[in-house]
């Protein structure tokens, strides 16, 4: 009787542990076409355990939420135009203390954005653009320790050339992973594939 039992308990087991594996080893595929494509997690490798809770902006056109997650933004600028990006991180799963410490060692995390994805293309594989090839760039000019030290503050000069190749795009800053910040070069929001949400 025991046996007769254990044989399909232990067939059973095996099937739902290997169902547990096959969803855990697709869930990455799956994310990246729920998310609107492998463009929006190629910068998640090196995820830091903080997440962007505000951004403040100074010479975009405009700014709009992208409609994925409770932070994510995307903002407008002009080619040949200068503008200021302010990201404060108040999430950090390490604890209020870990602000203090990212701090201390800002110059590791917080760099310029080096790699840059067009979030409208599908196509695969998806090519990383660096800053001279499209003209985007984002560069830090400041952080800062804020909300009694419990946050940190980063400050990027963003600046898109004459040239720069129109287009929304998202890019390598500290502690991103998705379209939590979108940067457009054009003059208005882009609003088709990949922002992860529906428009207001």
């Amino acid at each position: 009787m025991t046996s007769a039992f254990a044989k399909p308990f232990f067939l059973g087991a095996v099937i739902a542990l290997a169902s547990v594996i096959a969803i855990v080893t697709a869930a990455p595929i799956l994310t990246r076409f729920l998310m609107g494509g492998p463009s929006l997690i190629y910068n998640c490798q090196n995820v830091i355990p903080a997440t962007p809770t505000s951004f403040r902006s100074w010479g975009f056109v405009t700014s709009h939420p992208t409609g994925f997650g409770p932070y994510g933004t995307q903002f407008v600028i002009r080619p040949n135009s200068t503008a200021l990006l302010e990201i404060t991180y108040s999430h950090f799963r390490e604890g209020e203390s870990a602000a203090q410490g990212f701090y201390a060692d800002n110059a590791k995390y917080i760099t310029p954005v080096r790699s840059w994805a067009n979030i409208a293309s599908r196509s695969p594989p998806i090519h990383i653009y660096n800053s001279t090839e499209i003209g985007l760039w984002a560069t830090p000019i400041n952080t800062a320790l804020t909300d009694n030290m419990s946050s940190l503050t980063a400050t990027y000069q963003v600046s898109a050339s004459a040239t720069a190749l129109t287009g929304p795009y998202v890019g390598d800053f500290f502690s991103t992973c998705g379209p939590d910040i979108v940067l457009t070069v054009g003059s208005g929001l882009y609003t088709g594939q990949g922002l992860g949400g529906v428009w207001n």
